[in-house]
């Protein structure tokens, strides 16, 4: 059933991303300096206990992971992990952020019964243009583990943006992003995954191809040049990532080249929280997950365009519930919306991704996708097992105007 949804228009966009240089890493040891740009990163508690339940059931671990701006820096911060057990997966909620003067996120691991009881040394990063600070905490496992009956296929996920949303003729274009494990930035940071980059214009015409690897942080990055004859308008992204083993993850993203004639969209923030609007990855049987997204506009205005929320239940990617929301989003300006999924009784246990796509129109009619970003959420209960799922999507529409600070 198709109901509450909040949509909410802006006056005006986030400000550029900030472009560091240098290289900084940090941690929560206190022999080492703490950074003096850019922005620090903690993390509480610095140590969690999990003991292994002889039910067999996975656990969890909740992380709060605070980012702080320094120094008035105003870019974005998206954040990794590193140190995992190979059983294990995480996800942070949101995956990134601008610290304004800064922002946290809850970071959930699950561990499940095969995880091997030890002490572990999860790395939490920080990464924006070229700077980079972590911050550690401490995983222990304690009972005996069981064996894996069955496995998984582990999934890649890739992300990709790039430094400014709009250009002049002759500037330079930097990309950049990152590979996970998992869906919905769940998992640990990919080293060595092969990365395509292919830019092309309106009429699908190349303008620029890459191939690189992502490094040891799951990052990549490429920067190329626009000539003085590019020609005014919309472009096109797309990143592929690969490795042996797994499955192909796909991602893009639009920028403008001086004015645009066509719409040219961008997913900067997707959140998921509690009805009281506090943010949370974990959810109940019964409950409500509310969902947010940002959208910025940097193009023509998108008239009627469709942001599409997609609910999948991740161990087999079962669609879930998919709600369409029509939008109108002028140049300059930020829509937000809202939506209430509401899990049924019988929700089945396990990891859910939330999937947010901006399309310029209906796909049936010919309609493109434009930008498209994940998050991810678990559905735990101390009660009976299921085997069904049942939600319901309620929405509602809202408009304002409102300038950014």
């Amino acid at each position: 059933m198709t109901a509450p949804m909040y949509a909410e228009s802006s006056d005006s966009m986030a400000a550029p991303k900030a472009k560091p240089t240098t290289t900084i890493l940090e941690t929560n040891s206190t022999n080492v300096s703490e950074p003096t740009q850019g922005f620090t990163i903690k993390v509480d508690p610095s140590s969690h206990t999990i003991q292994h339940l002889k039910n067999g059931r996975s656990r969890t671990a909740t992380y709060s992971v605070l980012v702080k701006a320094l120094s008035g820096f105003r870019g974005n911060v998206e954040l990794s992990i590193q140190g995992l057990p190979e059983e294990a997966t995480a996800f942070f909620n949101p995956i990134e952020g601008i610290p304004k003067p800064a922002f946290a996120s809850i970071l959930k691991i699950i561990v499940p019964p095969a995880v091997p009881a030890d002490m572990y040394t999860l790395n939490i990063i920080g990464s924006s243009d070229g700077i980079e600070h972590s911050s550690t905490a401490v995983l222990i496992i304690e009972g005996e583990a069981t064996p894996l009956t069955t496995h998984k296929q582990k999934r890649l996920m890739i992300a990709v943006s790039t430094d400014q949303e709009n250009y002049q003729k002759g500037d330079n274009v930097s990309i950049s992003g990152y590979v996970r494990l998992g869906s919905g930035g769940s998992g640990a940071s990919v080293e060595g995954a092969t990365v395509s980059l292919n830019v092309v214009n309106e009429t699908g015409a190349p303008i620029h191809a890459a191939l690189t690897q992502s490094d040891q942080w799951g990052r990549y990055s490429d920067k190329f040049g626009l000539s003085m004859n590019t020609a005014s308008g919309t472009y096109m992204v797309y990143a592929t990532a690969h490795m042996t083993g797994y499955n192909d993850s796909y991602a893009t993203v639009t920028f403008t080249v001086g004015a645009s004639l066509v719409p040219s969209v961008r997913i900067v923030n997707a959140t998921i929280t509690m009805l009281n609007g506090t943010s949370s990855s974990e959810f109940h049987p019964g409950e409500t997950v509310v969902v947010w997204a940002a959208v910025n506009n940097s193009g023509a205005d998108l008239i009627n365009g469709n942001i599409w929320v997609e609910a999948l239940y991740d161990p087999d990617q079962t669609p879930i519930t998919l709600v369409v929301v029509v939008v109108t989003i002028h140049t300059g300006e930020q829509a937000k919306i809202g939506l209430h999924v509401m899990l049924g009784p019988e929700a089945e246990l396990g990891t859910y991704v939330i999937r947010i796509l901006v399309s310029d129109g209906p796909i049936m009619t010919g309609g493109k996708f434009l930008d498209t970003k994940e998050t991810a959420f678990i559905v735990t209960s101390s009660l009976n097992d299921t085997t069904t799922t049942t939600t319901e999507v309620t929405s509602e529409t809202m408009t304002t105007s409102t300038s950014e600070t």
